[in-house]
């Protein structure tokens, strides 16, 4: 009531306020508007304006979003720029490097090689992959990796409640994209070969979970690993006659040979027990993955 007083001894407040009343009144209308369509939308009155009015001023709006959207945007040349062909027939199209996430278990940290290199040893000998992790002057030592986080906290707390020290620590590249100039069937090719290694990470993951999960025998787990190998190999050729004139081709190379190195022994393996063997595949997992981190980080730097 006070306050109803004070504007009724002010009238020359009022015509101060009559702009943005109106402005009010516009907003209410639209807002009416608004609720007639809603009131009206089975009509095929109601069907004329929704289509005719409110879907033009909805589009209108969605391309001041993307306009926004493109102003936002990454600038081009934060797209790496590769060159396989210099025809005319050749076109341009960017092909991404995936980007990576995986969730290990991390035994402990130690600031000693020879400390890290003993639990490693203890860690193998259990079935564990034993993996040790550089980084910086500290050593990481990792027993398995994961594709999802849910399930490497959940043997972790499984660990914690039997006694043991673990926690869950993240490898992660971020992925790239590169703009490839190439002819049509080199893009194909491309394509293919760029994300061949994301895909034989996380094919190795899945062996490697499977093999303990499903009780597999050593000759079931050569197989699996024989399969990424081989799909490895086929999916990559292509790039091979393109590293010396892409510096990021060359890097992808590199990195399948590092793969290479730790998948063939496994074919190879005269690992005598299932222990033996389920350690080999979680340490050739984590390997490869922190060798795609490496080439990532290496590319994106």
């Amino acid at each position: 009531m006070e306050f109803t007083r004070r504007r009724r001894r002010r009238p020359a407040r009022r015509s101060s306020q009559r702009g943005s009343s109106g402005a009010g009144r516009a907003v209410i209308a639209m807002l009416m508007l608004a609720g007639i369509v809603y009131l009206v939308s089975a009509s095929a009155a109601g069907t004329w304006l929704a289509e005719k009015v409110m879907a033009p001023a909805f589009e209108a709006l969605s391309s001041l979003g993307r306009e926004q959207e493109k102003l936002d945007a990454p600038e081009a040349e934060d797209v790496q720029q590769v060159s396989l062909s210099t025809a005319p027939s050749s076109r341009s199209e960017d092909i991404a490097l995936p980007a990576l996430r995986c969730y290990t278990l991390q035994m402990g940290v130690f600031s000693s090689a020879e400390n890290a290199q003993k639990q490693s040893e203890a860690l193998k000998s259990q079935g564990a992959g034993g993996y040790i992790l550089q980084d910086g002057d500290r050593y990481r030592v990792l027993a398995a990796g994961y594709a999802l986080e849910s399930e490497a906290k959940e043997v972790k707390d499984r660990l914690v409640s039997e006694g043991m020290d673990c926690t869950v620590y993240a490898i992660e590249a971020p992925g790239a994209t590169f703009r490839v100039s190439a002819e049509e069937g080199q893009l194909e090719q491309a394509e293919s070969g760029f994300s061949a290694l994301y895909r034989a990470q996380e094919a190795m993951t899945q062996a490697a979970i499977a093999f303990d999960r499903d009780g597999q025998s050593i000759s079931d787990g050569q197989a699996a690993v024989q399969q990424i190998q081989q799909d490895l190999e086929q999916q990559m050729a292509a790039l091979a006659a393109y590293g010396d004139s892409a510096p990021a081709i060359a890097s992808l190379l590199a990195c399948k040979g590092e793969f290479t190195a730790v998948l063939s022994p496994l074919v190879q393996s005269g690992a005598s027990t299932h222990t033996d063997f389920a350690a080999a595949l979680k340490y050739a997992q984590l390997a490869m993955t922190h060798s795609y981190e490496k080439m990532v980080m290496a590319l994106t730097s």
